[in-house]
């Protein structure tokens, strides 16, 4: 059995979730206008968070593919943010969480493929015009991404076991 809870207060947001496989869990608040939360669950046992607060702000996660037990957090406070999560094809046991709290920030974590398990990475933006990549191929690797001002920018790609890479930038 899969579970679902939405809730929305404001005009004109969009919520969507789509649970094709089982014991998965998705739950989207949004608080303002214009903002849409998606989340795609085809895998066993996921869980999906998703808060939006502000306007025309975008988050999207995808869990699905043959993965399972994975964790998505997605907090955005602001305007026109996006923000999305893959745990898709063979990724298990992974954590992936992004807050960005400002305006036009952007962010990607991608934790996928066949062997690929118990990655964790988080995205916290705090600013606006902010962009960040996480790519994590491998086993248990760590991606620690922190931008604090306005027009940061980092990517973080990490391949193999056990590497841990930290970021942090505080720009105008």
């Amino acid at each position: 059995m899969n579970d679902s809870d939405q809730d929305q207060y404001g005009s004109s947001n969009y919520a969507d979730v789509d649970q094709d496989g089982w014991g998965n869990s998705a739950t989207q608040y949004q608080d303002g206008m214009n903002n849409e939360a998606q989340s795609d669950q085809d895998g066993v046992d996921n869980t999906s968070t998703q808060e939006q607060y502000g306007s025309d702000n975008f988050g999207q996660v995808w869990q699905e593919f043959i993965s399972g037990n994975n964790t998505a957090w997605q907090v955005q406070d602001g305007a026109g943010n996006v923000a999305y999560i893959d745990q898709s094809f063979g990724s298990f046991n992974n954590y992936a969480e992004q807050f960005q709290i400002g305006n036009g920030n952007f962010a990607v974590a991608s934790q996928v493929g066949g062997s690929f398990l118990g990655n964790g990475s988080g995205q916290y933006q705090v600013g606006d015009d902010n962009e960040s990549w996480a790519f994590q191929n491998g086993n248990y690797n760590l991606a620690i991404t922190e931008q604090y001002g306005d027009s940061n920018y980092s990517f973080t790609n990490q391949f193999g076991f056990g590497n841990e890479a930290y970021t942090l930038q505080v720009g105008t």
